[in-house]
């Protein structure tokens, strides 16, 4: 499993972005802030007993018209690993709209939820229902490797259904959800539940492709909520590290992001950013190149991510930390967080811009979230401690 290490403290650090909305013809504006300070509340510690890592969280999820329409009573769920040797990962969920947080009633003391095995990766999606109690949850958690578990519950976590074998593949790892309808109708209303995740093979399939020199990078549905899954479908045999997916709740089309190879030759560290797209609700895919680091300059994109958020009208913007790098990998440079949007479905993307303009210059982890047209909320990892502190544990 790929991390990146720091070997230093981390700041936070955030921004709002603006650029053309989806379907302008305009060349790209720089990414500005808005007016004002950005300003946050005071620190909820989530949990003062238990260690994890790797946390995530969730609060809305898909409306008939857009991916986070519908946020429920406001109330987030959050989850992290405990680590492979434990097999466990935790689920807390508010009920005061995050004021405080407790584990979701059916973690054991373990902290799994109805003992499905895991303590990896773990992602959580959230369809909110009319009450809490009606909140429908997807949670897929990372068995050493070598498969994953899929829980769902349909009552805010109060009791899971649990799949431990979610995946016929083996040598998996980072896994995402994307989520198209609210998956609590899934019998009636077509729901699709997506989950995209890496393969540390080359398939067969890949063997021959003129970029099959990395990971494969592969899709699963589920039409039953997401308790049982299709076989993988290769999304792209060029792939370095899985990102997030978005779903066009409108369209029906699926995006997934992740970083790549700019040439069968580039081995050494990913150096391109990749969405790949489908709209046959994920049948077959399409490779758009978000970007790619110019010749005869050798740089490393993701550290360790690169993500994707969806607006309210379609459009899609894909954020990214980079950096210079020398021929084996190394970063050289400080980094810097990056972005680009698309505002054809994913087709064509706008050429990169910075987005962080402050003093740090290990810049890491990026999120993006996207809401009105042209408006998007940029975070993560920052510090000036060191250009030189980004390592990789494989």
């Amino acid at each position: 499993m790929k991390r990146i290490v720091l070997a230093i403290l981390v700041s936070l650090a955030l921004i709002t972005a603006a650029s053309p909305a989806p379907g302008a013809r305009t060349a790209s504006a720089a990414a500005a802030p808005t007016s004002g300070p950005i300003a946050f509340g005071p620190t909820t510690i989530v949990d003062d007993q238990r260690v994890a890592g790797e946390p995530g969280v969730k609060v809305c999820g898909p409306s008939s018209s857009w991916s986070y329409g519908n946020c429920g009573q406001n109330n987030p769920y959050t989850t992290a690993p405990w680590g492979f040797s434990t097999t466990s990962s935790f689920i807390w969920r508010s009920e005061d709209q995050a004021h405080t947080f407790k584990l979701v009633p059916s973690n054991s003391g373990t902290g799994k939820p109805d003992a499905c095995p895991g303590g990896g990766d773990s992602d959580i999606a959230v369809s909110p229902g009319a009450t809490q109690s009606g909140d429908y949850l997807n949670f897929m958690d990372l068995q050493a490797l070598t498969n994953f578990s899929a829980g769902v519950s349909s009552n805010g976590g109060q009791t899971f259904a649990c799949n431990p074998l979610a995946t016929g593949a083996t040598a998996v790892d980072r896994q995402w959800f994307g989520v198209y309808k609210n998956p609590a109708g899934a019998s009636t209303n077509g729901a699709i539940v997506y989950l995209d995740f890496d393969i540390a093979a080359q398939l067969p399939t890949c063997i021959s492709d003129t970029f099959g020199n990395g990971n494969t990078f592969v899709v699963q549905k589920s039409a039953d909520g997401g308790l049982t899954w299709s076989v993988v479908s290769i999304a792209d045999c060029n792939d370095g590290v899985a990102g997030n997916m978005q779903v066009n709740q409108q369209s029906g089309h699926v995006f997934a992001i992740h970083t790549a190879y700019s040439s069968p030759s580039q081995t050494a560290a990913t150096d391109q950013v990749t969405v790949n797209r489908s709209i046959d609700l994920g049948q077959t895919w399409t490779r758009a190149k978000v970007f790619s680091c110019p010749p005869p300059n050798q740089c490393v994109v993701g550290n360790d991510f690169a993500v994707m958020t969806i607006d309210n009208q379609g459009g899609l913007y894909a954020v990214w930390s980079q950096a210079p790098a020398d021929a084996a990998g190394n970063v050289t440079a400080p980094s810097h967080i990056f972005y680009s949007y698309s505002s054809d479905d994913g087709l064509t993307w706008s050429t990169e811009q910075r987005v962080d303009h402050g003093t740090t210059n290990v810049n890491v982890f990026a999120w993006v979230a996207a809401g009105d047209p042209g408006k998007i909320d940029v975070v993560w990892y920052g510090t000036s401690k060191s250009s030189t502190a980004l390592t990789y544990d494989s």
